[in-house]
């Protein structure tokens, strides 16, 4: 396994932030002489959750890959106390994003790290979060991949109320301070694609019951419209997830692919992630 460092730092207002850093490690079971690229995480979910020193799936194996793997605790993430998540209840479209920037910064001036290949990624809120950042600075990344994101706040509230029956929405949208359709609409990515640089992944399945896949569909016709460069990827009965095994070897091939397209990752091993054989025992 590739080794989780936990981290801390400042914001740039000086709140203390914390992290992870997970470092790719060589052939040899040693830490790799060469500069890597970077991926930034960012947890969906944003109030009460937050990245934990234990298993992470996406990190293993973006790092057996040979990418650093960078996760922040930003502002509103559970386990700092009641003050810093409240913090992101009031700040989710300023400071919060800013704490992500930050956090990428921070990762990107790290030794063996190569800040000029940078990526961002994240699911549902996670995804939503990454495009911000991403429209915040976006010379920071080289591309950015979601996965069942949101893209328009406004729509995901109106859509999730009304099938309320159908979509076990995320309630962080009862939780944000001073949401009015004004801000929703100011603060979501959909309409600030025209501040893009990056490259965008929009990769989504339909059988996924937190987001309306709709967000995913409306984001790629804006894509188009605007000719931004940007790939797709739809699955079909897919979750939010990513529940079954065969779901999550197509996202991660179409991650590494597009990865190494966009992150020029000559010196990364991006050979294909196959099915692992499990063995079941009997309870």
């Amino acid at each position: 396994m590739a080794e989780r460092l936990p981290v801390s730092f400042a914001a740039r207002d000086g709140t203390p932030l914390h992290g992870y850093l997970t470092i790719p490690i060589s052939a040899t079971g040693a830490a790799g002489d060469k500069s890597k690229p970077l991926v930034v995480k960012v947890h969906d979910a944003p109030f009460g959750t937050a990245d934990q020193w234990r298993w992470d799936a996406d990190a293993q194996m973006l790092a057996s890959r040979g990418y650093a793997v960078m996760q922040v605790n930003y502002r509103g993430s559970g386990g700092y106390g009641k003050t810093f998540e409240d913090a992101g209840r009031d700040a989710w479209d300023k400071a919060l994003l800013t704490d992500i920037v930050d956090a990428t910064n921070w990762a990107a001036q790290q030794p063996g790290i190569d800040h000029r290949r940078v990526a961002i990624y994240g699911t549902g809120f996670g995804a939503y979060a990454a495009l911000a950042s991403a429209a915040l600075e976006p010379k920071l990344y080289q591309c950015v991949i979601g996965w069942g994101g949101i893209y328009d706040l406004n729509s995901y509230k109106a859509q999730t109320e009304f099938e309320s029956g159908r979509y076990n929405a995320n309630t962080f949208v009862s939780e944000l301070r001073d949401a009015t359709p004004a801000r929703f609409h100011a603060a979501s990515p959909l309409y600030k694609l025209d501040r893009f640089g990056p490259a965008v992944l929009v990769a989504y399945g339909d059988g996924d019951l937190q987001v309306p896949p709709i967000e995913s569909v409306r984001l790629i016709d804006a894509l188009k419209t605007g000719g931004d460069a940007f790939d797709v990827l739809e699955l079909s009965d897919a979750t939010h997830v990513l529940s079954e095994p065969k779901d999550r070897v197509q996202f991660y091939n179409k991650m590494l692919s597009f990865l190494s397209d966009n992150l020029r990752t000559g010196d990364v091993k991006v050979g294909p992630v196959t099915p692992s054989l499990q063995t079941k025992t009997k309870p």
